[in-house]
């Protein structure tokens, strides 16, 4: 019975952030204002940016979870690290298409090698790559302690990204 009750909340979670991603959507378009000088437009930044930082934080759990790896040798942390570097390429993949969207009617151009621009596609083909590594046909010991050690040193360019309108000039908002 108690086994039963605990197989429920996946699906209530699912079902609770489904619920408020709908009423998100619906305050994006229905509630807030439209912006005088880019129009509708504008909307296509409330999906972009947390697309942008949640993705960030994906990298960021495979950076924790590469490192619990690395110390205690736990398949269920290698495990945490494939599902959050798939999400968080998924993710980073639509911040960058979202961000073309928007860049073409803001700045008049799909894309620009912005620093942050080009960091976030350099970090995507870093972490697709990890994807890639964690495809390859090797023994799954030493496919777990590779992978670890490139969640680890992949997350160097997570920092860059979210430092890079700062610290080189960007046209891209900080």
């Amino acid at each position: 019975m108690m086994q039963r009750a605990f197989s429920v909340w996946p699906l209530l979670l699912v079902l609770l952030g489904g619920a408020a991603l709908a009423v998100c959507q619906w305050l994006i378009f229905f509630y807030a204002p439209v912006e005088a000088q880019l129009g509708l437009m504008q909307k296509v930044f409330y999906t972009h940016l947390p697309l942008a930082w949640w993705a960030l934080i994906s990298f960021l759990v495979v950076f924790v979870a590469s490192i619990v790896y690395l110390i205690r040798r736990s398949p269920a942390a290698d495990r945490v690290c494939a599902a959050a570097a798939e999400v968080g390429v998924l993710l980073a993949g639509l911040a960058l298409v979202t961000g073309m969207i928007w860049a073409r009617r803001s700045w008049g151009v799909w894309w620009t090698w912005d620093p942050r621009l080009t960091t976030t596609l350099v970090m995507w083909f870093i972490y697709a790559g990890y994807l890639v590594l964690r495809g390859l046909d090797l023994p799954p010991q030493r496919k777990r302690m590779i992978c670890a050690v490139v969640g680890v040193v992949a997350f160097l360019d997570v920092p860059l990204v979210f430092l890079s309108a700062r610290l080189w000039r960007s046209i891209h908002p900080a």
